[in-house]
């Protein structure tokens, strides 16, 4: 390890040699000029001394810059272990997220349910969340127990520092002598734009007969730490006061619910029915709401900030949902920052609802409104669900354009239907009057006749119920049923909206006016067929030839550390459902993934983990003198791809094919000598979107 350490410090020396030769008096007067409003203490030194003090602040910089990041990957800390948070596979009993299984790291909850899930009536809350600025300016007077970010900042360099100077051993070669007079005393300071790291490391210096004492060292790092704090405090603030996160979810669930074994439960509905009631398994459901959530919390997007696009659809409902999917605009001051959503499906949720037992069932009832009596089967669930979010603000042109990320955890909690607070009281269940609305006796518009058809087939299609709704009312009208038909009167309503579901088909919406005693006689409605497929997920790498990466259109099966995640999101046509669908493959899984799709065009988005550690080594640049950290990646992000709706995946003639076989790309840096792999190599991640365009013929899904 020290001959390694010896190695590194060696490059740093022989680039501060280069650079002297071509101009010391030029990069004197580069680190005043950067230095701004802040007056650091500067020290007059021989020349002939310049190297050493070149060589400290090089150091200063690489250690400073570690801690950042660190700080960056686990929500403000780094080392959350030293703080007492605690971590473990289920993050709704944790103070932080794992990342990933078996990964080292774990990102601190800045807001989350303290209490156990099943708390009631005294439920706390709490947050890790660090201060940025320490109370007192001075690193010595910071103690141990500050938690603030600059605090951690001047211990992680106080702690790491002498591990890149190796006690100055590669100078004496050049005929340096380095006497330490006093211990290594950090002070941080996180200013607007960037961060001063001021080091007081008393020392004398001497080289032949030249000899001098120096104390104080400095460097400024090029990341707006406080810009991105602020943003994700008033992140923060917002699901706080707001709960945007309870309330997209809930908004989801609405969404996706319906009377309806492949649907969610609803939370409100009705039916009426003689037949056998429709039932679902906890299990399931689970598994529905884990897929529903990796899909729709990416598509949440903060107003005015980098990666902010305004979405305009023709349709209201589609509309409707994604603009409660907004958080509103903190102002013009994020516009250079970037943020993420995220839920991985590997994130266990604390789920349960109102049933006593694994089968979530109606309550039913009889009424004698009508000459036959009928059963009404009541489908009013109440959701309990926790699950992280994990928010990442991406600033690309901290380090000189290379870019940080800084994450950050939220918890989103919901019971009986309503975001959780500190005076909830558990309730077994909740009572609902029946609503005048959808009173059979209240129904006086005309006769509505409807027709419903299978949209492949164009075959009449029997047994498609038919909803109603208007404000917050929504009522079960019929079925259709003998040559797919179903006439009857509906209540009145001026913008109601009419639904039609079935079972394995793709429901569909659209605005009907009702008025009184008008007969209506309405297009044929069409529903597409749901069906199942099996699926594999093969890659296809980029390699590296004579320092280029190319593409091999050689599809290979995914080893058995190797994990892809594939997220389909259908672009319907107006009035459509929205529906999307995920799965899982694993190189050397029996069996082949299911998916559930139904024919149209699609966004396509796969991801592959490689769950082993891929390490990029230290990096040394001569011009300027920089040392570039070995990164290790565990898992590794290794490819993907993404097909957005300006070149989505069209089905075809998906229902006449029993399998599919879906490619992505894989930067294959693992396959690169460990000692040839730069960390610009890195890069190449980020042309996932590039690639999958240039080599989109190549990457199209096989039907077989």
């Amino acid at each position: 390890m020290l001959k390694k350490r010896g190695q590194i410090s060696v490059f740093i020396i022989v680039g501060i040699i280069i650079l002297l030769a071509s101009g010391l008096t030029f990069y004197i007067i580069a680190r005043v000029s950067r230095i701004d409003n802040v007056e650091p203490i500067i020290e007059d030194i021989p020349t002939q001394l310049y190297p050493i003090k070149l060589f400290i602040e090089q150091c200063i910089d690489k250690t400073a810059t570690d801690a950042i990041t660190l700080i960056g990957e686990s929500g403000g800390y780094t080392d959350i272990s030293e703080f007492g948070i605690t971590h473990t596979a289920d993050p709704t009993i944790s103070q932080a997220v794992e990342f990933s299984p078996e990964s080292s790291m774990n990102v601190a909850y800045w807001w989350y349910l303290k209490s156990s899930n099943d708390c009631s009536g005294n439920c706390e809350f709490s947050s890790e969340m660090p201060d940025l600025k320490s109370e007192y300016k001075k690193g010595e007077e910071r103690a141990l127990m500050d938690y603030s970010i600059e605090a951690q900042i001047d211990r992680y360099v106080n702690n790491n520092l002498d591990e890149c100077l190796n006690d100055f051993k590669d100078f004496e070669e050049q005929g340096f002598s380095v006497r330490e007079l006093g211990k290594i005393t950090t002070t941080t300071t996180i200013r607007d734009d960037d961060i001063l790291v001021s080091v007081n490391y008393p020392m004398e210096i001497t080289k032949e007969k030249t000899k001098s004492t120096v104390s104080n060292f400095f460097t400024t790092i090029p990341v707006n730490l406080k810009n991105i704090y602020e943003l994700a405090f008033m992140i923060t603030s917002d699901e706080i006061n707001y709960k945007f996160l309870e309330r997209n979810t809930l908004n989801l669930i609405a969404g996706f619910s319906e009377i309806d074994s492949g649907k969610l439960p609803p939370m409100a509905g009705s039916k009426f029915e003689s037949s056998s009631p429709v039932y679902w398994t906890k299990p399931d459901v689970k598994t529905k709401l884990e897929g529903m959530l990796m899909s729709y919390v990416p598509l949440l997007q903060v107003e005015d900030t980098l990666k902010y696009q305004e979405r305009i659809f023709d349709d209201s409902i589609k509309q409707r949902i994604y603009s409660q999917m907004l958080i509103p605009s903190y102002g013009n001051s994020y516009k250079k920052l970037g943020v993420d959503f995220i839920y991985l499906g590997w994130w266990p949720i604390y789920f349960d609802i109102n049933t006593k037992s694994g089968i979530i069932m109606p309550e039913s009832a009889s009424t004698n409104l009508l000459p036959l009596p009928i059963t009404i089967q009541r489908y009013n669930f109440l959701y309990d669900i926790s699950y992280p979010v994990i928010i990442t603000i991406n600033s690309p042109e901290a380090f000189h354009s290379k870019g940080y990320s800084f994450r950050f955890a939220l918890e989103a909690n919901i019971r009986n239907n309503e975001a959780i607070n500190s005076s909830f009281v558990s309730l077994e269940g909740k009572s609902d009057e029946t609503s005048m609305f959808c009173d059979i006796n209240k129904r006086n518009s005309g006769n509505i006749k409807i027709t419903t058809a299978d949209a492949q087939t164009n075959n009449a299609l029997d047994g498609v119920m038919v909803y109603y709704s208007c404000g917050t009312e929504s009522c079960f009208i019929g079925e259709t049923s003998n040559q797919a038909v179903l006439e009857t009167k509906f209540p009145v309503c001026a913008g109601g909206i009419i639904t039609f579901s079935k079972p394995d088909f793709l429901g569909y919406s659209e605005f009907l006016n009702t008025e009184l005693d008008k007969d209506v006689v309405l297009p044929v409605k069409k529903l597409e067929p749901f069906v199942y497929k099996n699926i594999e997920i093969k890659k296809k790498r980029m390699i590296k030839v004579d320092g280029k990466w190319t593409f091999d259109n050689t599809p290979l099966r995914l080893s058995t550390n190797e994990q892809a995640i594939l997220t389909l999101e259908r672009i319907g046509r107006n009035g459509e459902e929205e529906f999307s669908a995920a799965a899982q493959y694993t190189g050397g899984q029996d069996e082949p993934s299911e998916l559930r799709l139904v024919p149209g065009e699609y966004k396509v988005n796969i991801q592959i983990i490689l769950n082993e550690k891929v390490v990029i080594p230290k990096e040394v640049k001569i011009i300027p003198p920089t040392i570039l950290p070995e990164i290790d990646l565990n898992p590794f992000p290794a490819g993907g791809i993404i097909f957005d709706e300006t070149i989505p995946w069209n089905t075809g003639s998906i229902i006449n094919y029993d399998n599919i076989e879906f490619y992505s790309l894989y930067i294959d840096l693992p396959g690169v000598p460990e000692n040839e792999r730069k960390h610009d190599d890195m890069d190449e991640m980020s042309k996932i979107e590039e690639y999958s365009k240039n080599y989109r013929a190549s990457l199209e899904p096989i039907l077989r």
